[in-house]
């Protein structure tokens, strides 16, 4: 997501729509883009945007944007709020760049911070079964020496 977010800003700091934007995320690696494509082919089968417009929610359309209805579907905590983030985005004008921006070194951010959190895990993780893998054996090794001798001597 960060790396789709940081695509969608850019674009949009280019003066290019976010549909346009989203359009050419399609180009990324990674399960997001199939979520993308799913979300455009429903736009494009069903005529609906494939971003939820403020102007037409103020206007009594409650309809979502074929992505929020799409990112929505997977379950997915963190899509659904970005997808929310995007609408929310696209429907700013000229603001929107910087909504975008704001919300890619959020996730740039919240990225980091994950990954920093698995790292210390992975260390002690990796401890673990170090000393597992080398003393296990070892630990073998001199109680078979230990009960040949004991039974040698009985």
């Amino acid at each position: 997501m960060p790396e789709l977010a940081a695509l969608v800003a850019a674009e949009m700091a280019a003066n290019t729509s976010a549909e346009a934007a989203l359009a050419d995320a399609l180009k990324l690696p990674g399960p997001l883009t199939g979520l993308l494509h799913a979300a455009q082919t429903r736009s494009s089968q069903t005529g609906r945007p494939l971003l939820s417009h403020a102007a037409g929610q103020a206007a009594g359309m409650s309809q979502y944007g074929t992505l929020r209805e799409v990112f929505e579907e997977t379950q997915v905590p963190a899509l659904r709020a970005f997808a929310v983030q995007l609408d929310l985005a696209a429907s700013t004008g000229i603001e929107g760049a910087a909504r975008m921006q704001e919300i890619s070194r959020t996730l740039a951010a919240e990225y980091r911070q994950q990954v920093m959190e698995a790292t210390e895990k992975l260390d002690d993780t990796l401890v673990m079964q170090i000393a597992l893998f080398y003393f296990g054996p070892m630990m073998m090794l001199i109680l078979a020496a230990f009960f040949g001798a004991v039974s040698a001597v009985i």
